[in-house]
């Protein structure tokens, strides 16, 4: 009866130390969802807010310059990644969480190449081209590696549950 008792006692303290891990990965989770949302904020906000590239209209061609499309694609882009993390933030099921860690991955490859296909100023010394694209670069990145950081940590949780269960 002692040993089966210690046994139970054991295979307690190890359930515990199981749900110890499963909630600091939980904890993980919600870090890493409100710093991608965070970024997608900065992202959508940045090129507008501050630095200040407006609706700019070529005088002689009558059309958009380039870098304003630029903003806008980047703006969409990061209003999408906000919002896909929010979500996120709030979701319960790690496949969900996972799904949407796979997207915001794809957005952070979007928010490096899809301003870069639009276009920027042809002049060097233009904001856009000095800092707008290397800031959406770098806020690219942070995304890609942070929603890597999260697709690993889903992938862990998941297969902890089922081993747990």
């Amino acid at each position: 009866w002692t040993r089966s008792r210690l046994s139970n006692h054991a295979a307690l303290k190890l359930k515990i130390k199981e749900i110890d891990k499963m909630a600091k990965l939980k904890s993980q989770t919600r870090i890493i969802f409100v710093a991608t949302a965070f970024l997608g904020a900065v992202t959508a906000a940045l090129p507008q807010a501050v630095y200040h590239l407006k609706e700019t209209v070529d005088m002689h061609m009558k059309t958009h310059m380039m870098c304003y499309e630029a903003c806008v694609s980047a703006t969409v882009i990061g209003t999408i990644i906000a919002v896909i993390a929010l979500g996120a933030l709030f979701s319960k099921n790690e496949k969900v969480n996972l799904a949407a860690s796979g997207l915001l991955f794809i957005g952070g490859i979007l928010t490096i190449i899809i301003p870069k296909l639009n276009g920027y100023c042809e002049m060097e010394s233009m904001a856009c081209r000095e800092i707008t694209e290397p800031t959406l670069i770098m806020l690219g990145i942070l995304i890609i590696l942070l929603s890597a950081a999260q697709i690993s940590s889903e992938i862990i949780n998941i297969h902890k549950k089922a081993n747990f269960v």
